[in-house]
């Protein structure tokens, strides 16, 4: 038997991704807030906080190398610091989410190869509001001389491509949205009870999961306070930019909250034939003094801009 956890409505399509490996994309929970207690280490100015450190393997079933790695993804407070591995153009870097940051947090995206980081702030998420109101009103006014058979056309290609922007036609047709399912399998996945749930778009399977009660893992109320808040500013751009305000029109982080569990083996299908992509495993969870440090861009790192001047 298989539940649905939410269905394919008039809401646009997530990114398709991994969760662990492919994290590197510019946007792109009952919420006790248990904070980790810091100890009596000082380095400098700052304190060191308990943390927990959990390492991902993923192997690329895509390349004939089928290449494994390991990756860690560090958690203090509601803070995250992920790891990216090298994947086509993209280096190893770290998309770094700072919750004490802002209104509702902030996003690091750094380049370890060049140095670099991007910034995803409140200025940031103002400017792109502020262009995509621009670009609703000038669209607006273009369909005032319109007449109403080509509004209606408009209109239709409107709904085709998910986009909710009134006067924003689009002619590309987004995808359509997943759905999550929860199935009755149940495993015991590298020493984890889990149960399984799919993933599936347009009657296919793109993803599996192993998914395990965060009372299983250590650390497990910290990272899911932590994604639950990492979640919530995903979700809040979203619904501040639309469909089409950033790739694939939706939250991935917003499946864990779903779920409500950690997964400890997430499987990403191709969408075109079905065959294994990459396979993703929770090898460790442990704890690890973290210095506050590790959730901002690192010293000597050039800050670039994300929007042309």
């Amino acid at each position: 038997m298989k539940t649905f956890l939410y269905s394919n409505r008039k809401a646009p399509s997530p990114l398709f991704f991994s969760w662990y490996s492919k994290l590197l994309i510019i946007a792109l929970v009952a919420l006790g807030l248990t904070a980790f207690v810091p100890t009596d280490t000082l380095t400098g100015n700052s304190t060191l906080m308990s943390g927990v450190v959990f390492e991902i393997e993923t192997t690329n079933h895509s390349q004939p190398s089928q290449k494994t790695e390991s990756m860690e993804v560090m958690v203090e407070g509601r803070n995250i610091s992920i790891q990216v591995l090298p994947n086509g153009r993209n280096g190893r870097g770290r998309m770094i989410f700072n919750a004490s940051k802002g209104k509702k947090g902030n996003v690091f995206l750094t380049d370890d190869d060049k140095k670099e980081y991007y910034v995803i702030d409140d200025a940031f998420i103002d400017k792109m509001a502020g262009n995509v109101n621009t670009s609703k009103g000038m669209m607006e006014k273009a369909m005032e001389g319109l007449s109403p058979e080509q509004r209606k056309m408009i209109e239709e290609a409107q709904k085709k491509s998910g986009n909710k922007m009134p006067g924003f036609p689009s002619a590309m047709k987004l995808p359509s949205k997943p759905e999550i399912l929860k199935t009755d399998e149940k495993a015991n996945k590298n020493g984890y009870s889990c149960t399984k749930y799919e993933v599936h778009r347009d009657g296919k399977k793109i993803r599996e999961l192993w998914i395990t009660s965060w009372k299983n893992i250590d650390g497990g109320n910290e990272a899911k306070n932590a994604f639950a808040a990492m979640n919530t500013f995903f979700e809040d751009m979203k619904d501040m930019f639309g469909a089409g305000g950033f790739p694939g029109g939706s939250n991935p982080y917003n499946e864990m909250v779903l779920v409500d569990g950690f997964p400890v083996v997430v499987n990403n299908f191709n969408e075109v034939d079905g065959s294994l992509e990459d396979e993703s495993i929770l090898k460790s969870t442990k704890r690890r003094t973290l210095d506050p440090a590790d959730f901002e861009p690192p010293s000597g790192y050039k800050r670039r801009s994300m929007m042309p001047n």
